[in-house]
């Protein structure tokens, strides 16, 4: 290829990777709190032991 074209290309290349950076957009996300209760124990007693929950303190 010769040296004329070679440079033509990069030069292209290098147009394409700037119009990219120019049509960069800036993106607002929101985020929504809410609280909950969680039950860490639905099964009422500690797994590993095999006790209740109210033994176990």
């Amino acid at each position: 290829m010769p040296p004329a074209q070679r440079g033509g290309r990069l030069r292209a290349l290098g147009f394409l990777c700037l119009w990219a950076v120019v049509e960069a957009r800036t993106r607002t996300y929101y985020l929504g709190i809410v609280e909950e209760n969680w039950d860490y124990a639905p099964s009422g007693k500690n797994l590993i032991t095999g006790q209740s929950l109210l033994e176990d303190k």
